[in-house]
């Protein structure tokens, strides 16, 4: 059975109608899938769709996931640009590590579906409650972002056909609020996200970004590196004949997402 097939018999199990369920399903991009190994836990995200909260409604839940006191926040809102870039600067405020995240684009009026996973937050009955009003807040556009100062090189490389679908990867040093710099730099180039998986290894973050738009690359890794370093990594390659900007990321099979 495929991940779609399991995916979607995990959908019959919600609350959500039959012909709202036969729609989602396809749309769930291999990339998606491939962030969460439950499919229980995908489909009671995609749940938080129906019915579609308005514009001015964002939804926001939180799950413990594992008994190393892992939380998944997810948080279901129209799409609009910069969007991603808010709610994880949300999380990021909290002092919440982000481990894990995807975020999915659904539907012709369409819906974001952003799920964060989070280590160990220390937060009670009333941080909580907090979080939920300011990730609504964020989805409203309401809150500012929070400032962020990178601490090292960040590599950037785009792959795609022009004019359509983009795999971005970034590879940077792992700080709290990166994400949110990342997608927040992405915004700014009016790119949008279709689908992200974020994770990381060894203190370096490893992201991944199916984007619509053009992406300036060499901006992105610039905006993402700390000042100086920066130049000295682009003169760097430069002497050696090569440009810095090169992507390790893409694993076997993901080119057949494009």
């Amino acid at each position: 059975m495929t991940a779609f097939e399991r995916l979607h018999d995990a959908l019959a199990e919600t609350s959500l109608p039959t012909s709202l369920t036969d729609d989602l399903a396809p749309e769930a991009l291999d990339l998606w899938l491939m962030s969460e190994p439950s499919v229980e836990l995908l489909a009671s995200d995609l749940a938080l769709c129906h019915p579609a909260p308005t514009r001015e409604e964002a939804r926001a839940r939180a799950v413990a996931i594992d008994r190393l006191g892992r939380w998944r926040i997810t948080v279901v809102a129209t799409d609009r640009p910069g969007l991603l870039a808010d709610t994880t600067g949300v999380v990021a405020s909290a002092g919440m590590a982000v481990t894990a995240a995807s975020a999915l684009t659904l539907g012709t009026e369409p819906l974001a579906v952003h799920s964060l996973t989070v280590s160990a937050p220390k937060l009670d009955e009333s941080g909580w409650a907090e979080l939920g009003d300011n990730l609504r807040q964020a989805a409203a556009g309401q809150l500012a972002r929070p400032a962020f100062e990178p601490t090292g090189v960040t590599e950037v490389s785009a792959t795609g056909q022009p004019g359509g679908l983009k795999l971005v990867t970034v590879s940077a040093p792992d700080q709290l609020g990166l994400l949110s710099a990342v997608c927040g730099a992405l915004a700014d180039q009016s790119v949008s996200i279709e689908v992200a998986l974020v994770a990381g290894r060894q203190r370096r973050a490893e992201d991944l970004f199916l984007v619509r738009g053009d992406v300036d690359v060499v901006d992105l890794a610039s905006r993402l590196s700390r000042t100086g370093r920066w130049r000295l990594a682009e003169m760097a390659a430069e002497w050696a004949g090569r440009t810095p900007l090169v992507g390790s990321l893409l694993k076997k099979g993901l080119e057949a997402v494009i």
